[in-house]
């Protein structure tokens, strides 16, 4: 399986696995031929193939080396399980102090265009022009951003400056049977697929990202103070449900354990929204200027206590160029 970003620049290859059965028949090694060829036939314009992996997959590491990929990124994180009931009440405000009032709110994709126009911010948010999100990745590029904001993707942002003139973030929280899905602005609702076998929230057909007012916090003036970005990926499986949070906060800021709360309260509310009353997978990545113990005290204090068994911890990203 294969996936084009960069406006068809990069090629991602993406899972293969072979059953236990039928392993050390050089299947695997037919599998990846087969994506090559692919690779060769259907992506002409391809520069890059990149392939994501967790350190516990080390025995492939002295595999893609030999195949000319190299590591060219790595994102610290863990995989966290969510369990319904123990999610903390969010929805008012009555536990929240003034200082915690980091305002923290979606994005359209016309907003994270105009974040990725800014070099500066860019370089300071994406340093290695990467940004990995749901185990794919991306160039800080205009091209992909119709990938990240998307039917079950958005992305939060929060402002290092106080922006009171902006109607509070939390007064756009959602309404029971006329929602608003945080990264697209589109009313859903929720009763109509609450008994949908995977019981995730769907827009309507024929509905569209753009088609409700959005008030934008991101403007020329204001694209310079943002702290922290979040993206997020809702994925259904037949067991829990997984929701993919990867978090980047921009160098030097003063309060990452504060901006990365607030971002958490709005992913866990939207976790909710799309997965109502499921237990699910959280499998996050944070920048190494949002320390470890800030993120695991963040998610205890909402009620996420249990790290997966075995959970990864780096999710690492290797790159080669395209062979013709």
């Amino acid at each position: 399986m294969v996936t084009s970003f960069d406006g068809g620049r990069s090629v991602m290859r993406r899972a293969a696995r072979v059953h236990e059965d039928y392993r050390g028949r050089g299947i695997y090694r037919r599998l990846e031929q087969e994506l090559e060829n692919y690779i060769r036939d259907h992506c002409p314009n391809a520069q890059y193939v990149s392939i994501c992996k967790n350190e516990k997959d080390h025995m492939f590491h002295s595999r893609y080396l030999a195949q000319d990929f190299h590591q060219v990124y790595k994102r610290e994180g863990t995989q966290m399980l969510v369990k319904a009931a123990n999610i903390k009440s969010l929805d008012s405000n009555d536990h929240i102090s003034d200082h915690d009032m980091i305002q923290t709110r979606a994005i359209s994709a016309d907003e994270l265009k105009l974040l990725i126009r800014s070099e500066e911010i860019k370089k300071k948010l994406f340093p290695d022009n990467r940004l990995l999100n749901f185990y794919l990745s991306y160039r800080p590029m205009e091209e992909n951003v119709r990938h990240l904001i998307c039917e079950r993707g958005g992305a939060f942002v929060s402002l290092d400056t106080d922006f009171h003139n902006i109607n509070d973030v939390r007064n756009r929280d959602f309404q029971e049977g006329n929602d608003i899905l945080p990264g697209t602005h589109d009313k859903y609702d929720i009763k109509e697929f609450s008994h949908t076998p995977i019981h995730v929230s769907r827009p309507p057909k024929g509905s569209h990202s753009n088609s409700q007012p959005h008030q934008q916090l991101l403007s020329p003036e204001t694209i310079n103070n943002v702290a922290m970005v979040t993206f997020y990926y809702c994925y259904p499986t037949a067991g829990k449900p997984c929701y993919f949070f990867d978090a980047y906060a921009k160098p030097g800021l003063r309060s990452p354990g504060d901006h990365f709360r607030s971002h958490l309260r709005e992913n866990v509310l939207t976790l909710r929204k799309f997965f109502p009353d499921q237990d699910a997978v959280l499998p996050l990545t944070f920048d190494p200027s949002i320390p470890r113990d800030e993120v695991m005290s963040g998610l205890s204090e909402v009620g996420i206590v249990d790290e997966k068994p075995d959970a990864e911890k780096w999710q690492i990203l290797y790159e080669r160029r395209q062979r013709y």
